[in-house]
């Protein structure tokens, strides 16, 4: 799998279908089918990541939260 910036991944998601007959103008059909294969898979792991790291960071903050209003009680 290629190396990809997280920009790049967010416009395969957001334009995907301009992006592809781009991919397609430059390179045989299967070849860029695979790139936006690989491209969607990796943009997921990077999405489910960070959807991750926000609910963590939630969770943390809630708890915080909860701890500072059971002192003031």
């Amino acid at each position: 799998m290629t190396s990809t910036p997280p920009v790049q991944c967010l416009k395969v998601s957001q334009n995907e279908n301009s992006l592809e007959s781009n991919t397609l103008a430059t390179s045989p059909q299967s070849s860029s089918q695979q790139q936006l294969k690989d491209l969607e898979e990796e943009c997921g792991l990077i999405i489910r990541k960070d959807f991750d790291e926000i609910t963590y960071q939630i969770e943390k903050y809630l708890q915080k939260q909860q701890q500072t209003y059971k002192k003031l009680r």
